[in-house]
């Protein structure tokens, strides 16, 4: 099982054999050194973007954020991974996915950096966290932590501007805010109509 206790630990084993004399054999485990490192790059009032490393470009492993609140609350890395597989067997059931598929569509390898969390409250205490985790839901690494507290809200003016474009009659647009951190509408709207609105 993984060593979670952050120093060496270790067991006595006892052999026996009919016919021997019993042999008691100590087992030490080493506490190995977490092969992940979070790096939270940037965070604003509703959002958090961070990056991964890992010294196994081979390794597999999944992001996770939550309150510090819910955090606390589970008081240990075996109760939240508990709950992270019963949440993700949850999404897995409601994709009519295995949990293997699900786990294979969310899992990352290796570093990876531009990764974000958004919908975030502001001014609220977050726990970042990841861990390797195989295909299967076995976890093979203890839990990497990083704390962080969301800005308060936007409380000012934003503009907005539009990159559209259009290929067979079908439109595409991306709306790009001023300022990233605080939730806005967008939406699209025959022009004929945008002037009987303005007319009311």
């Amino acid at each position: 099982t993984l060593n979670e206790s952050g120093g060496e630990r270790s067991v006595e084993v006892t052999l026996t054999y009919p016919g021997a004399e019993s042999v008691v054999v100590k087992v030490t485990q080493q506490h190995v050194a977490n092969p992940l490192t979070i790096n939270i790059e940037e965070v604003n009032a509703t959002e958090v973007v961070f990056s991964v490393t890992t010294v196994d470009p081979e390794l597999t492993w999944i992001p996770m954020v939550c309150s510090k609140d819910y955090y606390d609350f589970y008081g240990s890395e075996s109760a939240i991974f508990k709950a992270d597989m019963e949440y993700f067997q949850f999404m897995a059931q409601g994709r009519d996915e295995t949990l293997e598929e699900f786990l294979t569509w969310g899992l990352q390898t290796g570093d990876v950096s531009g990764i974000f969390f958004e919908g975030l409250d502001p001014q609220t205490e977050y726990v970042l966290y990841a861990y390797g985790i195989t295909k299967d839901g076995t976890r093979t690494t203890e839990f990497v932590v990083e704390h962080f507290t969301t800005t308060e809200a936007w409380d000012g003016d934003i503009t907005v501007e539009f990159s559209v474009s259009e290929e067979d009659h079908v439109i595409s647009f991306d709306a790009i805010p001023s300022y990233t951190g605080v939730p806005y509408f967008c939406h699209y709207t025959p022009e004929r109509e945008l002037e009987q609105w303005k007319e009311m």
